[in-house]
């Protein structure tokens, strides 16, 4: 069974080594571990600059949080997120770059899912974080990711 990791907030290494942990059981178990797939994905938000992506999309964290789950979404854990080391895609470009790559290194998975329809989002900032995705993210992560480029 391939496994898709769901994440939100924390250290990018806190969940390499849950993937591990998927990979070792399986080699455990007689399955060769390259051969599962191992898809990711959390929230992806993008602005041209960082500060403006924390400050544009944390009232959507919040409300969504608090509509699905009863309760807010830590402001200490989503302001951490602004590190690379951070599970966390919301910034701007070069940030979701280092990160997407980093995590990459980290997981190996095949592919990420980015939820970019939380909270109240309204069309046009959708439309900005694809756009920028896109434009900017997607062609220097293919760089990196696909096999024999």
């Amino acid at each position: 069974m391939p496994i898709y990791q769901a994440h939100l907030a924390g250290a990018a290494q806190t969940y390499a080594r849950r993937i591990q942990v998927f990979r070792d059981a399986a080699e455990e178990y007689g399955h060769d571990p390259s051969k599962l797939p191992v898809q990711t994905g959390g929230f992806l938000f993008l602005r041209e600059s960082t500060d403006q992506a924390y400050r544009d999309f944390w009232p959507h964290l919040d409300a969504g949080f608090r509509k699905t789950n009863g309760q807010p979404f830590s402001k200490r854990a989503f302001a951490q997120g602004q590190s690379v080391k951070s599970i966390t895609t919301v910034g701007e470009s070069q940030l979701i770059i280092d990160k997407l790559l980093m995590q990459y290194e980290l997981f190996g998975q095949q592919r990420f899912n980015g939820e970019i329809d939380f909270g109240g989002q309204s069309m046009d900032s959708i439309r900005q974080t694809l756009d920028l995705f896109a434009e900017k993210v997607l062609p220097v992560v293919k760089k990196y990711t696909q096999k024999g480029a």
